[in-house]
């Protein structure tokens, strides 16, 4: 069961790269002490290894490729060691003590698979609230409200989901 923080006045949210920062964040907040309400992981950069299996089943037509990830990652960490990689990836980190989080994956994004082991990190951890699966959607579906109708839907959703998490309720 997660318990809402009462008192706690602080929502994290990141989407893709935000999602790496956010996770980081909230881990770094965790551990000094820190109390936040909840945290909101849009198809999140969870593992900078880039070594899930989505990377490349869907790295390739779908928006986000898997050479420009890589590029990604080299501008953050350069010439950084696989075993620096993975230190710095939530995927390896604990959930224990982070706040409630609402994680959010999509099935035609490279970072998907990525997303669901950190689901399962925030599971052992106590920290997820839910996750949310989304059929059909690409990575950075969040951007493409003004042509997507089902984007613009899924959105708005997610978003009053993170606002009802926020204040201690359970999300739709």
């Amino acid at each position: 069961m997660i318990e809402h923080h009462a008192g706690a006045q602080i929502g994290l949210a990141g989407d893709s790269a935000g999602g790496l920062i956010g996770f980081l964040a909230a881990r770094r907040m965790v551990d000094k002490g820190l109390t936040l309400a909840g945290q909101l992981l849009l198809n999140p950069n969870a593992d900078l290894t880039l070594s899930s299996p989505s990377v490349q089943s869907k790295g390739r037509g779908w928006g986000l490729s898997a050479v420009a990830l890589h590029w990604f990652v080299a501008q953050w960490l350069p010439r950084a060691t696989a075993s620096q990689l993975a230190e710095f990836s939530p995927v390896v980190q604990s959930a224990v003590g982070m706040p409630p989080t609402l994680l959010v994956t999509s099935e035609h994004d490279p970072l998907r698979d990525e997303g669901f082991e950190l689901v399962e990190v925030l599971r052992v951890g106590g920290a997820l609230a839910e996750h949310r699966h989304l059929d059909g959607m690409v990575h950075g579906f969040v951007n493409l409200d003004l042509v997507s109708p089902t984007a613009k839907f899924e959105g708005d959703r997610i978003f009053r989901d993170f606002g009802a998490l926020l204040r201690g309720q359970k999300c739709s």
